[in-house]
């Protein structure tokens, strides 16, 4: 009751996920799990010193046997630490371990260059080998929060000129489109890419006459014109609403959140050409004659946990608060998203030293009962500073992973499965690979 009161309060409304994405989500992670395992256990062999007799059909039986005997919770756990260990190891490779993303020496990387199976479309690649449950790409961009799509450009009709969105099954959106217009930026001027921006196209049919020469900013939707409808709501109609109805109908960013999140994008987004795992985006889905060997892992990125495993890989103290400091924008350097929300406390769901407190039935019920529920949800933003607010704003490292389905080989071309929505028109060139599981998806 006090969630639907607060989602009321919020202008929006609490519902199931349906039974069928559920399901497909189940089924991912069950299959992430296989993957991610099959990996873990193939590396624990090589460190044993195997002298070749243990079979990788033994590891996949052994891998099979075990998630027999687990529970949806715990392969979710398994895969969310397998993916958070590859993510730190990014992180570290990608700093060069010195702080200074120039001296990067990892030779795990993506490259953008022409598809060998699309006719003239940019296709993506990876460097090396890869064995199968390795993180090979990121989708990088903005992650918005489901009650901040609206300060989406264009919203409500967000895709019409954007070909650079990815829903997670949390109801988040990633917004891909200022990374890859900065790549091309960077492209153009340096021209040290492998492709060239005045004749690229995006793997989805995107803008290619991209005149931006500087860093585009972040991308935040702040007027309403007046001939615009503000949800389901003409301008004229909200203006006749009592003043805090009208409010919560055509809301505004809190400005101490905005200032934050234009400080993170500045600092993680104008690296696009440096992250070398960056271009999850640039991934086609595969023609007919072409089967996926990626799949998308859904991951919140721990920037605390992160900065502590880096530690124990470094044999460092876990415990020394300057060096937990400076190793946490270590890790955090590989996670190209910035998070946007226009609520405070969505931000500390990813600090568990503030969710843990935050979700303390006693201290909801007292809000409940001081009426404190319909408060500001940012009245506490009022008492922190800029620096606070930039350290509330990087812990929050919500991401999409491309996770390889079987070994890549070296320069090989990765192609991921779209899942576009059958409830609106697909384009003529997109060929389905499992039906029954975009119906999933999408029902």
């Amino acid at each position: 009751a006090i969630d639907m009161l607060r989602a009321i309060a919020r202008g929006t409304f609490l519902a199931k996920k349906p039974s069928g994405r559920l399901a497909q989500e189940e089924t991912d992670v069950q299959k992430l799990f296989l993957l991610t395992q099959f990996r873990e256990r193939l590396l624990e062999v090589e460190r044993d010193g195997d002298d070749g007799t243990t079979t990788r059909e033994a590891v996949a039986n052994r891998v099979l046997e075990e998630s027999t005997r687990c529970t949806s919770l715990e392969r979710k756990e398994k895969v969310r630490k397998s993916i958070q260990t590859q993510l730190t190891t990014i992180g570290l490779d990608l700093m060069g371990r010195t702080g200074d993303v120039s001296e990067t020496v990892t030779t795990n990387m993506n490259t953008v260059q022409p598809s060998e199976a699309i006719e003239n479309e940019e296709g993506l690649f990876f460097s090396k080998p890869a064995p199968v449950g390795t993180v090979v790409s990121l989708y990088p961009g903005i992650v918005y929060a489901k009650e901040a799509l609206r300060f989406l450009k264009g919203f409500p009709n967000v895709a019409k000129e954007n070909a650079f969105l990815l829903a997670r099954f949390d109801d988040t959106v990633v917004d891909a489109k200022p990374w890859e217009e900065e790549r091309r930026r960077s492209s153009s001027n340096n021209n040290t890419s492998g492709s060239n921006s005045s004749d690229s196209s995006s793997t989805s049919g995107g803008d290619n006459n991209i005149q931006s020469r500087g860093w585009p900013g972040f991308p935040l939707r702040e007027d309403f014109e007046e001939e615009k409808v503000i949800g389901a709501l003409k301008k004229e109609w909200v203006e006749k609403l009592p003043p805090w109805l009208e409010k919560l109908s055509r809301p505004e960013l809190h400005a101490k959140i905005k200032k934050a999140c234009l400080d993170v994008s500045t600092e993680l987004l104008v690296q696009a050409e440096k992250h070398p795992l960056a271009f999850a985006h640039k991934a086609n889905h595969p023609p007919h004659d072409k089967t996926p060997n990626v799949m998308i892992c859904m991951h919140d990125y721990d920037v605390n946990e992160g900065a502590r495993e880096a530690l124990r890989m470094m044999n460092m103290d876990t415990e020394d608060p300057q060096k937990l400091e400076r190793m946490a924008h270590f890790v955090r350097a590989a996670i190209p998203n910035v998070y946007l929300s226009n609520d405070i406390r969505d931000y500390e769901r990813f600090d568990a030293s503030t969710s843990a407190r935050s979700k303390s039935l006693l201290k909801i019920v007292s809000s409940f009962a001081a009426g404190s529920i319909f408060d500001d949800p940012n009245e506490k933003a009022k008492d922190l500073n800029e620096a606070q607010m930039v350290d509330i704003v990087m812990k929050a490292a919500p991401t999409i992973a491309l996770v390889a389905t079987r070994d890549i080989g070296a320069n090989e071309e990765l192609f991921l499965d779209y899942r576009l929505s059958s409830h609106v028109e697909r384009p003529d060139w997109y060929v389905p690979v499992d039906e029954d599981a975009e119906k999933r998806r999408w029902s």
